[in-house]
């Protein structure tokens, strides 16, 4: 509620609102202090107010390292030394620069120098860089702080149309036949054989890598045949929510066999020797090099997975709930079904 007071030649006006700090202000005339109160009032019940005064105390650096020992302290993850190098990268450089005040032009200047080698004296990749973005605009989105505008997604925008960046592209690749094998036979020759056991559990499960490394004992019950796995979320803390996942065909038979070669735990990570989820990409490609596999990648799994779940889960919307897609036309660029298919399954007659 606003009060409105004259002191002497000028007015007083203060705004006092729950979840807020006290604003006050001084204006020449009643109607200003008016018009002031009003627009200040409707921010706030619009969630749209910003306090200046939190904002010259806010940094870009304040908020990384902030998040930074969230993840490390806070939520248990670890963050890897590629991702924790971009971080330092953006933290020197918007170093004392205020949250609210950074305009896309600033982050186009950052790219452009990370582009150029400005910054660490070695030229980077768009894809790299789109990464780094990515990761910048992560913190944002997960630091509590209302920021007018998207400056990150902005800047974006123009180096994509500068072509500076590009979109990613959407996969579609799918395993081969005899790929699986070969894959297998690839892995047992080495010391990481455990790989194996991570490309199956996403395959019968059609979960992310992230998910699958994070998926703890103490969250798979046996008896009801649900997971409990952490999705990302942005509205949740910490970014991630417990979503219950059931187990489909294959997934359990994939979890007894880990089960009984880590000696039947019932507490604990699936993958205690496994230091990272960036671990699993880099052993991947270590097999699929050695296997000689052009072009696959771990998360090209999980388009397989998916694609063969759908072939006996036919409603859309059950799928969605194993895949954890927040819509449908996302979940649908991962089925790869041929039209085909479908006629010996709905031939009429």
């Amino acid at each position: 509620m606003a009060s409105i007071r004259k002191r002497n030649d000028s007015w007083f006006a203060e705004i006092r609102c729950k979840n807020y700090a006290p604003q006050r202000k001084t204006f020449s005339s009643q109607t200003l202090a008016k018009a002031w109160a009003r627009r200040v009032e409707h921010e706030m019940d619009s969630g749209a107010w910003i306090d200046r005064k939190a904002d010259r105390a806010t940094h870009v650096d304040e908020i990384v390292d902030k998040w930074i020992a969230d993840e490390l302290y806070k939520y248990g993850n670890v963050v890897t030394v590629s991702k924790m190098s971009q971080l330092n990268q953006i933290k020197e450089f918007f170093s004392g620069v205020c949250v609210h005040t950074l305009k896309d032009d600033s982050i186009v200047k950052f790219a452009t120098a990370r582009l150029t080698g400005q910054i660490t004296e070695t030229q980077i990749c768009p894809s790299t860089l789109q990464q780094q973005l990515s990761f910048m605009g992560q913190i944002f989105r997960e630091s509590g702080i209302k920021i007018r505008g998207t400056p990150v997604a902005d800047a974006q925008a123009i180096l994509k149309k500068k072509k500076l960046i590009h979109s990613s592209n959407k996969r579609n690749r799918l395993l081969l036949p005899g790929e699986y094998a070969l894959l297998s036979a690839a892995a047992k020759s080495t010391k990481h054989a455990w790989i194996m056991d991570h490309v199956d559990l996403a395959l019968a499960t059609g979960m992310r890598q992230g998910e699958i490394h994070a998926l703890r004992w103490e969250e798979i019950n046996w008896k009801t045949g649900i997971m409990e796995v952490r999705r990302k979320d942005p509205t949740a803390p910490g970014g991630k929510k417990a979503c219950k996942v059931p187990m489909v065909k294959g997934v359990r038979e994939v979890l007894l066999r880990v089960w009984f070669k880590a000696d039947k735990p019932k507490t604990g990570s699936l993958w205690p020797n496994v230091k990272c989820s960036s671990s699993v990409s880099n052993q991947f490609a270590k097999i699929t090099e050695r296997a000689g596999i052009v072009g696959l990648r771990y998360h090209d799994l999980r388009h397989e997975s998916l694609t063969q779940i759908s072939r006996y889960i036919r409603d859309v919307f059950e799928l969605q709930l194993i895949s954890g897609h927040s819509n449908i036309n996302e979940l649908l660029t991962y089925v790869r079904r041929a039209p085909e298919e479908l006629v010996a399954d709905y031939q009429i007659g």
